[in-house]
């Protein structure tokens, strides 16, 4: 407890002591207390500032999240226009492969159409086909089957019967 009292006693001593300092100050030294009162007020307008701190600091935060939230809307309008972009051109590239897919499968059926045409020939006629003769290509069956069977039909000349034959395929390697 005589601790504690002599704690206050010394707080109370440094204080009247200060101001006794500054009273003395200000009657001795009139410039240093124009300082001094210009250093009070600046203090009290500090405090002030100070004190109206928290409502700036809250509107600021409140105006940063807002921005936050207008940055990030915009961001996902953007992302959604992009996907949107995105989802239209792949609608028409898999119309464009749908279109495509067709015409690969008409093309399909026209190739199994002359390869049916061609095994019959190839089994019924032995005048343009050799045992050791090869397939044409896609684009030469419409010709091929063509001159076989105008070969059959007995219109067809010499010249173009070699290409079929198993000689041309000896010195050539390949029928056409």
């Amino acid at each position: 407890a005589d601790f504690e009292a002599d704690k206050k006693q010394l707080e109370t001593l440094k204080k009247e002591r200060g101001d006794l300092v500054a009273n003395e100050l200000i009657e001795s030294q009139p410039k240093r207390a124009e300082k001094i009162k210009k250093l009070e007020k600046a203090m009290a307008d500090l405090r002030k500032v100070i004190e109206d701190t928290p409502a700036v600091i809250e509107g600021l935060k409140r105006t940063q999240l807002s921005l936050k939230s207008k940055v990030e809307e915009e961001a996902t309008e953007k992302t959604r226009k992009e996907q949107n972009e995105l989802e239209g051109r792949m609608n028409a590239l898999s119309q464009k492969m749908v279109s495509e897919l067709k015409k690969i499968q008409e093309k399909n059926s026209q190739l199994k159409t002359l390869w049916v045409e061609w095994n019959k020939l190839n089994k019924v006629s032995g005048k343009g086909l050799e045992k050791r003769c090869l397939k044409p290509s896609y684009g030469m069956l419409p010709l091929v089957v063509k001159t076989l069977t105008d070969e059959w039909n007995g219109k067809s000349s010499i010249e173009i019967r070699k290409y079929f034959g198993v000689q041309h395929f000896k010195n050539n390697g390949v029928v056409f």
